[in-house]
């Protein structure tokens, strides 16, 4: 909750899935995290972050382009 606040304060859009109701998110999150399903994992551009903070999130979008 704290990565949303962070994200939503600084007016960064996000597209939210919920693991246990989207098959496909569940998927993509244990594929990141060596089957874990850890949350939040976000994917920025090619670049996947598990639980990041807001900073790598910012950074991220910076460096990738997106």
């Amino acid at each position: 909750m704290m990565l949303e606040r962070a994200l939503s304060k600084a007016n960064i859009p996000m597209n939210k899935h919920n693991i246990w109701e989207d098959a496909k998110a569940a998927e993509f999150v244990r594929a990141a995290n060596n089957g874990n399903e850890t949350v939040p994992t976000i994917r920025v551009g090619d670049q996947t972050l598990t639980n990041p903070s807001a900073d790598q999130v910012l950074e991220s979008l910076r460096t990738s382009g997106v």
